[in-house]
Protein backbone atom coordinates (compact mmCIF):
# COMPACT_ATOMS: atom_id res chain seq x y z
CA UNK A 1 0.00 0.00 0.00
CA UNK A 2 2.83 2.37 0.93
CA UNK A 3 4.60 1.57 -2.37
CA UNK A 4 1.42 2.36 -4.39
CA UNK A 5 1.03 5.65 -2.53
CA UNK A 6 4.64 6.62 -3.42
CA UNK A 7 4.09 5.75 -7.10
CA UNK A 8 0.86 7.77 -7.25
CA UNK A 9 2.54 10.73 -5.52
CA UNK A 10 5.51 10.56 -7.91
CA UNK A 11 3.19 10.34 -10.94
CA UNK A 12 1.11 13.31 -9.78
CA UNK A 13 4.25 15.32 -9.06
CA UNK A 14 5.64 14.53 -12.54
CA UNK A 15 2.35 15.56 -14.15
CA UNK A 16 2.27 18.85 -12.21
CA UNK A 17 5.86 19.66 -13.20
CA UNK A 18 5.16 18.71 -16.82
CA UNK A 19 2.01 20.83 -16.96
CA UNK A 20 3.84 23.78 -15.40
CA UNK A 21 6.60 23.45 -18.00
CA UNK A 22 4.08 23.31 -20.85
CA UNK A 23 2.17 26.27 -19.46
CA UNK A 24 5.39 28.28 -19.20
CA UNK A 25 6.22 27.51 -22.83
CA UNK A 26 2.83 28.79 -23.98
CA UNK A 27 3.19 32.11 -22.18
CA UNK A 28 6.52 33.06 -23.72
CA UNK A 29 6.50 36.28 -25.76
CA UNK A 30 6.60 36.03 -29.54
CA UNK A 31 10.09 36.08 -31.03
CA UNK A 32 11.41 39.47 -32.07
CA UNK A 33 11.26 40.27 -35.76
CA UNK A 34 7.94 38.59 -36.52
CA UNK A 35 6.03 40.38 -39.23
CA UNK A 36 3.30 42.75 -38.16
CA UNK A 37 0.12 42.26 -40.16
CA UNK A 38 -2.48 45.01 -40.42
CA UNK A 39 -5.98 44.18 -41.67
CA UNK A 40 -8.79 46.46 -42.77
CA UNK A 41 -11.83 46.69 -45.00
CA UNK A 42 -12.01 49.46 -47.60
CA UNK A 43 -15.17 49.81 -49.70
CA UNK A 44 -15.92 46.02 -49.63
CA UNK A 45 -12.26 44.99 -50.13
CA UNK A 46 -10.59 42.92 -47.43
CA UNK A 47 -7.02 44.18 -47.16
CA UNK A 48 -4.00 42.77 -45.36
CA UNK A 49 -0.73 44.74 -45.15
CA UNK A 50 2.56 43.15 -44.10
CA UNK A 51 6.30 43.36 -44.71
CA UNK A 52 7.96 40.33 -46.27
CA UNK A 53 11.59 39.55 -47.10
CA UNK A 54 12.71 39.58 -50.72
CA UNK A 55 12.50 36.29 -52.57
CA UNK A 56 15.30 35.78 -55.13
CA UNK A 57 12.97 36.01 -58.15
CA UNK A 58 11.58 39.36 -56.98
CA UNK A 59 14.92 41.10 -57.42
CA UNK A 60 14.67 40.66 -61.20
CA UNK A 61 10.98 41.65 -61.33
CA UNK A 62 11.54 44.81 -59.28
CA UNK A 63 14.79 46.02 -60.84
CA UNK A 64 12.99 48.39 -63.28
CA UNK A 65 9.81 49.19 -61.37
CA UNK A 66 8.55 50.19 -57.92
CA UNK A 67 5.85 47.53 -57.51
CA UNK A 68 4.17 44.60 -59.18
CA UNK A 69 0.83 42.81 -58.85
CA UNK A 70 0.47 39.05 -58.65
CA UNK A 71 -2.30 36.55 -58.04
CA UNK A 72 -2.93 32.84 -57.73
CA UNK A 73 -4.14 30.67 -60.60
CA UNK A 74 -7.59 30.48 -59.05
CA UNK A 75 -10.79 32.27 -59.99
CA UNK A 76 -11.22 33.74 -56.50
CA UNK A 77 -7.58 34.75 -55.99
CA UNK A 78 -6.75 37.90 -54.07
CA UNK A 79 -4.38 40.43 -55.60
CA UNK A 80 -0.91 40.57 -54.06
CA UNK A 81 0.78 43.95 -54.51
CA UNK A 82 4.52 43.88 -53.75
CA UNK A 83 5.93 47.39 -53.22
CA UNK A 84 9.72 47.59 -53.35
CA UNK A 85 11.95 49.64 -51.11
CA UNK A 86 13.03 52.97 -52.51
CA UNK A 87 16.64 52.55 -51.39
CA UNK A 88 18.99 50.60 -49.21
CA UNK A 89 18.06 52.28 -45.94
CA UNK A 90 14.35 52.94 -46.55
CA UNK A 91 11.27 51.01 -47.48
CA UNK A 92 7.82 52.04 -48.62
CA UNK A 93 5.15 51.87 -45.95
CA UNK A 94 1.41 52.09 -46.71
CA UNK A 95 0.02 55.46 -45.61
CA UNK A 96 -3.50 55.11 -47.03
CA UNK A 97 -5.68 52.89 -49.23
CA UNK A 98 -8.70 54.12 -51.15
CA UNK A 99 -11.15 52.19 -53.35
CA UNK A 100 -13.80 53.67 -55.62
CA UNK A 101 -17.15 52.22 -56.67
CA UNK A 102 -15.62 50.94 -59.93
CA UNK A 103 -13.34 48.59 -57.94
CA UNK A 104 -10.16 50.65 -58.56
CA UNK A 105 -7.73 50.70 -55.63
CA UNK A 106 -5.17 53.41 -54.92
CA UNK A 107 -2.40 52.71 -52.42
CA UNK A 108 -0.51 55.71 -51.03
CA UNK A 109 2.96 54.98 -49.64
CA UNK A 110 5.57 56.93 -47.72
CA UNK A 111 9.25 56.22 -47.36
CA UNK A 112 10.35 55.07 -43.90
CA UNK A 113 13.55 53.77 -42.41
CA UNK A 114 13.91 50.01 -42.16
CA UNK A 115 14.15 50.30 -38.37
CA UNK A 116 10.46 51.20 -38.30
CA UNK A 117 9.67 47.50 -38.61
CA UNK A 118 12.78 46.29 -36.82
CA UNK A 119 14.63 45.02 -39.87
CA UNK A 120 17.72 46.05 -41.77
CA UNK A 121 17.00 43.70 -44.68
CA UNK A 122 14.88 46.15 -46.68
CA UNK A 123 11.64 44.18 -46.77
CA UNK A 124 8.98 44.45 -49.43
CA UNK A 125 5.60 45.83 -48.42
CA UNK A 126 2.93 43.30 -49.37
CA UNK A 127 -0.69 44.35 -49.74
CA UNK A 128 -3.19 41.52 -50.17
CA UNK A 129 -6.51 42.68 -51.64
CA UNK A 130 -9.62 40.48 -51.84
CA UNK A 131 -11.48 40.31 -54.13
CA UNK A 132 -9.10 41.05 -57.00
CA UNK A 133 -9.69 44.74 -57.92
CA UNK A 134 -10.28 46.13 -61.43
CA UNK A 135 -7.03 48.12 -61.13
CA UNK A 136 -4.34 49.03 -58.61
CA UNK A 137 -2.32 52.25 -58.61
CA UNK A 138 0.48 53.01 -56.16
CA UNK A 139 1.35 56.65 -55.49
CA UNK A 140 3.70 58.47 -53.13
CA UNK A 141 2.54 61.04 -50.58
CA UNK A 142 2.86 63.80 -53.16
CA UNK A 143 0.48 61.99 -55.54
CA UNK A 144 3.20 60.90 -57.98
CA UNK A 145 2.37 57.55 -59.58
CA UNK A 146 5.03 54.89 -59.03
CA UNK A 147 6.04 52.62 -61.88
CA UNK A 148 4.33 49.25 -61.83
CA UNK A 149 4.89 45.96 -63.56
Amino acid sequence: MKRTKEIVTATVLAMVIGMAACNGANTQPAPAGEAKVETMTVNSFDIEISSVPYAKYQTEILKDCDYYIDGLDESDSPAFVFIAPAGKSVYREVADIQADDSQNVTITVRESTATVIGSDTNPITQVKIYPFPASVTVVDENGNTLSGN
